[in-house]
């Protein structure tokens, strides 16, 4: 093409305009952090905050208010930069022990798409040069959270540190483009005819970019490829402000490569240390150096390991875990390793590391060191035993491994009773016996303490998501179109504060979701959902969502969902849903007014059990039903009809402490619990009096913003599903 090998054109074709970071002066940082971050690193930060990224407190849109800066840092692993609103978290300095630094929410990414004009080369110097528009992709990858280092004083970020790594070029007032033959990125836009996003591949990286202008996309397939901009510190505003470009060019913080349309994105190589450098590290059988893209996707692909089930005083493990409160009780553990390791160096620093264990840390697993100290709750992490063995999950649904395992009677009885168990994640951890070689407890052992103090291996206390485990559910595959855990909340701490702020939250729809529900159809149940998780990642919502629309496995089915545009972009390919979160609100129906509470007080709690996600059935004269809560109707729930609701089959109510929990256990129905700490005083006194509580499932409402004189309303709304359940009692 013409204009692959053009140059940026002179300031005189340049517009400036004042870019939206958030006012220096609006920033609160303490001095611990400007300390450990140094003046300029943190004049860079400041730069690269945008207000209308997200508060990872409150998960609200940070604006112009006093925003505060906490920085994050744990040894060989990359500082986390969270910006959050001043009134949500103060500024502070929070130092990790190794590899047990918090999971990072997601990152909200900005994009514009805009026509850089640009002068080709040999014309620089004409007096009348001819300007041509290069179909340009200019991408802010983090607008709130930020992860880098401080790189000779200056910030740098995790994409710039690894530009090679990831297909990109740093870009110069000298080099303005990246090599014309040089096409490390793919590109892949909608047909002339068809809508979609343009979706963004690169080596290790993707993006998804929902309504781009037709004109920019017919430019795009005309040149046959586009150009993209990294850059952290211009603003991707609908004017972009080509000074500030190129203010940021001169100080080179502006990344690019060519995207190719319909093409596939180049494989980058690894700097990895070679096999005689991993033999000299003991690398168990199996072990490769992985040198591409295509090796990594391949590896990481293969979820199967090797899995043992036992326990801490095992001789080939000799670790003195305890489970607390029973001191002379050996704590179970859960052995996984991958048949290959993934050995990784970190840029030109020599710290070698395995790809597999630095995923699942992080995610919120831990390292393993040579301590006896008994490894942290790896939160949200959960253990499932399947027909051929176990499962490992990470917090956001995603299976991490999964293998064949025998599993003791006593060790099952054992996390059955607990609920907990240690999991060791690491290719080298004594599973596996090499090939015609005696392998005893005292080799495994040995392995296992190598891996422990190279850092191969990494462990967690993780929930035992099997039978015999109170409280333990499942999301019905049959109806949700999702599995996954389902958590009952207590919403007193999480909707009362947070979503009882919100009065109203924004949403994105694509208009190529009209294919499958038309707009004027699709309008009416919007406000049946709730922004409460984010039905790709688990994380909190905020005031900003996308739509999207999932094929349910019911006939004529679909499930609109809620999830974050960096997460999956309305109107993009569908993707393994997490669990829709429930919200409960518990209280009392008195006769005639409102007054003191009473003995006659019948104790109520409203559920809603899917507030991100609508399960919609087409009918035959081509509307739609939200047939969310049809699943429940097997079990006995009906819609109100004036008359004391019936009781409830397979399902019951049990108190424990404050705390109130209604379960189903029905064969055709899947086996769900929501349960509502704290429950209020009188309604526990009149569950135990009246021996069952009155259940109302709603979608049309959210139960954390009832009040009390709204709860009457749930039991007569011709949308609700009613029952009574009895109270299980011992």
């Amino acid at each position: 093409m013409a204009d692959a090998d053009a140059s940026l054109g002179n300031e005189s074709l340049l517009t400036t305009a004042e870019g939206p970071t958030v006012d220096a002066a609006q920033l609160l940082i303490a001095p611990e952090v400007r300390r450990h971050l140094g003046q300029r690193a943190t004049d860079d930060l400041a730069g690269r905050i945008q207000p209308s990224g997200d508060c990872p407190i409150c998960h609200t849109t940070l604006t112009d208010s006093q925003v505060s800066i906490t920085v994050h840092t744990a040894a060989t692993d990359p500082l986390l930069v969270m910006p959050a609103h001043a009134s949500c978290q103060s500024s502070s300095l929070i130092i990790h022990p190794a590899g047990r630094r918090p999971v990072a929410p997601p990152t909200e990414y900005h994009f514009t798409v805009f026509s850089l004009p640009v002068v080709p080369a040999g014309e620089q110097d004409s007096p009348n040069p001819q300007v041509r528009g290069v179909p340009t992709i200019l991408l802010n990858p983090e607008v709130d959270v930020q992860i880098g280092d401080v790189v000779e004083g200056r910030w740098q970020a995790w994409w710039e540190e690894s530009a090679a790594l990831v297909g990109l070029t740093q870009l110069t007032p000298d080099h303005p483009m990246p090599e014309a033959d040089v096409m490390t990125w793919a590109a892949q836009v909608p047909t002339a005819r068809g809508r979609g996003p343009v979706v963004l591949q690169g080596p290790m990286l993707q993006y998804q970019l929902a309504q781009v202008q037709a004109e920019l996309l017919d430019q795009m397939r005309y040149a046959g490829r586009c150009l993209i901009l990294f850059c952290g510190s211009v603003p991707a505003a609908p004017i972009i402000d080509m000074a500030l470009l190129a203010e940021a060019m001169r100080s080179g913080t502006v990344y690019g490569a060519w995207a190719k349309l319909g093409g596939q994105p180049a494989s980058a190589t690894f700097p990895n240390p070679d096999e005689s450098e991993m033999a000299d590290q003991g690398a168990p059988l199996g072990a490769q150096v992985v040198r591409s893209t295509e090796d990594l996707e391949r590896e990481l692909g293969d979820l199967s390991v090797c899995a043992k089930a036992t326990f801490g005083d095992d001789p080939a493990l000799r670790l003195p875990w305890t489970i607390p409160d029973h001191p002379g009780q050996s704590f179970p553990v859960l052995l996984l390793e991958p048949r290959r390791m993934i050995g990784m160096a970190r840029g030109d620093s020599g710290v070698r590391s395995e790809a597999r264990v630095e995923m699942v840390i992080g995610s919120g697993m831990h390292r393993l060191t040579t301590t006896d100290t008994v490894p942290a709750v790896a939160r949200d992490w959960l253990v499932r035993p399947t027909s051929h063995g176990v499962e490992l999950t990470n917090p956001f649904g995603q299976v991490v491994a999964t293998g064949a395992v025998s599993i003791p009677k006593r060790w099952r009885e054992q996390v059955s009773t607990n609920g907990q168990v240690i999991v060791i994640f690491g290719p080298m951890i004594g599973v596996r016996s090499p090939e015609g070689r005696q392998y005893d407890d005292t080799d495994r052992h040995a392995e296992l303490q190598n891996s422990r103090r190279q850092g191969f291996a990494a462990a967690g206390q993780v929930t035992w998501a099997g039978p015999g485990l109170p409280g333990y559910s499942r999301i019905d595959s049959d109806s949700s179109g999702a599995t996954g855990e389902h958590r009952g909340l207590d919403f007193d701490a999480l909707a009362t504060e947070k979503l009882q702020r919100i009065n109203s939250y924004s949403i994105t729809v694509a208009d190529s979701l009209a294919v499958t529900i038309a707009r004027d159809q699709l309008q009416p149940w919007l406000t049946r959902l709730w922004p409460v998780n984010c039905q790709s990642c688990g994380f909190a919502l905020g005031t900003k969502a996308d739509i999207n629309i999932d094929e349910a496995k019911g006939r004529d089915e679909i499930i609109v969902s809620l999830h974050h545009a960096t997460c999956r972009p309305s109107g993009t390919p569908p993707i393994a849903l997490t669990g829709p979160t429930c919200s409960l609100a518990a209280g009392y129906l008195s006769e005639g007014q409102r007054g003191e509470p009473s003995d006659t007080d019948l104790p109520v709690v409203v559920i809603n059990p899917s507030c991100e996600h609508l399960v919609l059935r087409r009918e035959k004269g081509g509307g739609w039903q939200d047939v969310t809560l049809t699943r429940f109707r097997r079990l006995r729930f009906a819609a109100p009809n004036g008359q004391f609701p019936g009781q409830a089959r397979h399902t019951s109510a049990r108190l424990t402490g404050d705390r109130l929990t209604v379960t189903t256990t029905g064969r055709r129905s899947a086996h769900t619990s929501w349960s509502l700490d704290r429950c209020p005083e009188h309604v526990l006194r009149q569950i135990i009096r009246t021996s069952g509580i009155a259940v109302a499932l709603t979608t049309t409402a959210l139960p954390a913003r009832l009040g009390h004189d709204d709860l009457p309303n749930a039991f007569t709304d011709p949308a609700s599903l009613i029952a009574w359940v009895r109270l299980r009692t011992s």
